[in-house]
């Protein structure tokens, strides 16, 4: 289950990289039961996008 999840995470990754490039996009992805969890957020226009959701 977790291949497939990954495989589907990677194919997501590349899919959203090819068709938007006008907003933020999640890169990366590391979902592991300790404190190294994370998300990684790359933004790929010049202007800056406020993440507190205002």
């Amino acid at each position: 289950m977790k291949k497939i999840t990954k495989i589907f995470l990677i194919i997501f990754s590349l899919f959203t990289l090819i068709l938007a490039q006008d907003h933020l996009l999640i890169t990366e992805i590391c979902v592991i039961p300790t404190a190294a969890e994370l998300i990684e957020i790359y933004n790929p226009t010049d202007t800056e996008i406020s993440l507190d959701g205002r």
